[in-house]
């Protein structure tokens, strides 16, 4: 039992080396992380970003059956019900580019961090905008 309290007594802590070479598994371990969760948080703003485009699609529709067309779903104009598509509450990333929607088409767009998804019309798919500008619906 005394070897065994003299031998804890001599113990002081790590030595340099042992703290060193913690540090450079720890960035070994940091580096080769890094690039992974960098791309899950891309991946997440990309879905972010169609998610609010998908959602937004019912309330666009449920739009033009109150109002008989897609015209007026921009903020600004207020649409023929009052409030445009902002009335029937859709996500606060979605716009609606004013000078593409019309009588029987529209456009929705939603932009999360670098990543724009959009949906051109009724039958339009929802897709990444790949060269970002203003409007990513303007032909």
């Amino acid at each position: 039992m005394r070897a065994l309290l003299r031998r804890l007594e001599d113990e002081r802590g790590a030595t340099l080396v042992e703290v060193q070479m913690v540090m450079v598994i720890m960035g070994i371990l940091a580096t080769s992380a890094g690039p992974s969760v960098l791309g899950a948080v891309d991946q997440a703003k990309k879905i972010a970003a169609a998610s609010n485009v998908s959602s937004a699609v019912p309330l666009v529709e449920a739009y033009y059956l109150d109002n008989g067309s897609y015209l007026g779903m921009d903020v600004a104009s207020g649409g023929l019900l009052g409030g445009g598509l902002q009335a029937y509450d859709p996500s606060p990333g979605v716009r609606v580019d004013p000078a593409q929607s019309g009588w029987s088409s529209y456009c929705v767009y939603s932009t999360v961090g670098s990543f724009t998804f959009y949906k051109a019309g009724p039958l339009g798919e929802i897709v990444e905008d790949t060269t970002p500008t203003e409007s990513p619906c303007a032909a």
